[in-house]
């Protein structure tokens, strides 16, 4: 994957991933409940779908992802369909899901950084990239809870939305103050995520701006 060329993203795919996103966010923030939970994977699985369809055009990224997301879902009907009391199916998927992430947002940061054109698809691809760090913390987050049983002090068992909450609030560096990270790798989650939330809009915007100012007129006008 050194070798990354901005050809391997198709930015006419980033308003399905944005769109996918989208529905994810809202559908986990108001249906996250023990009886959607069949709800819940088919919007993680629409995720992946989204994400993967974004880097289509490249064949062995898109054959890795494809691979990975076919063993998440493999995982995650095990975890819903089978016993599992040590949680191992769970763990395992989280593990899964935050490696595909990981591979869908280093991709979309390699176009951001490479292209040279600065157009509506650009800007709904930034967003989607700085959703995705979101979503892939969570699943951090939601690995730690699962692995030390409480690391963040939530008064009780938490949904993935609660998770979801914490993960933004702490990106967006709000912090209401009503949940906070117990466990050492909560915090340490937690401060890297503030770190690497602010170098994201700090860094990505100001490519964004750089390349919009060398822009030419005609350019733009196209755009």
């Amino acid at each position: 994957m050194n070798n990354f060329k901005a050809e391997y993203v198709n930015h006419n795919n980033f308003p399905v991933l944005f769109g996918s996103l989208l529905l994810f966010f809202v559908g986990i923030s108001f249906f996250d409940t023990e009886d959607n939970s069949l709800l819940v994977e088919l919007l993680l699985f629409q995720v992946f779908a989204a994400g993967t369809y974004t880097i289509s055009k490249s064949g062995k990224i898109f054959k890795s992802a494809a691979l990975i997301g076919g063993i998440f879902i493999l995982l995650r009907l095990a975890a819903y369909y089978l016993s599992d009391r040590d949680n191992i199916f769970m763990i395992l998927s989280i593990f899964f899901m935050v490696f595909f992430m990981a591979i869908i947002l280093k991709n979309i940061l390699g176009y951001i950084l490479k292209t040279s054109d600065v157009n509506v698809n650009l800007i709904l691809g930034v967003i989607s990239g700085y959703l995705l760090l979101g979503v892939l913390f969570s699943f951090c987050f939601a690995l730690a809870e699962v692995l030390e049983g409480t690391a963040i002090n939530f008064e009780s068992t938490p949904e993935f939305k609660d998770i979801l909450y914490f993960t933004m609030i702490t990106q967006t560096t709000v912090g209401y103050g009503d949940l906070s990270p117990i466990s050492d790798t909560a915090r340490f989650l937690s401060y890297s995520l503030g770190v690497v939330g602010q170098l994201y809009m700090g860094i990505v915007m100001a490519f964004i701006i750089g390349k919009f100012l060398q822009t030419s007129p005609e350019e733009k006008k196209k755009d």
